[in-house]
């Protein structure tokens, strides 16, 4: 199932390396679901209405602007 994922423009700065060339090493532990009742905007920090945590994940980088994430 495709989920469509809106990274924060905070999330993105904690991302981002001090030299703009490449990302800092990110460890997420956990993922985190919303209703996806509302549309959401890349301003917010947290989910309005979650429902489901995931503690169970597993990711890597494919390429440039790309992560790949697998949470079960």
């Amino acid at each position: 199932m495709a989920i469509k994922v809106i990274l924060t423009d905070a999330g993105i700065q904690a991302l981002i390396n001090k030299q703009k060339d490449g990302t800092n090493a990110l460890v997420l532990s956990s993922v985190q679901f919303g209703t996806g009742k509302y549309t959401a905007s890349e301003d917010q920090t947290a989910l309005r209405e979650p429902f489901k945590t995931l503690n169970t994940i597993k990711g890597g980088n494919i390429g440039d602007n790309f992560l790949r994430l697998t949470a079960k």
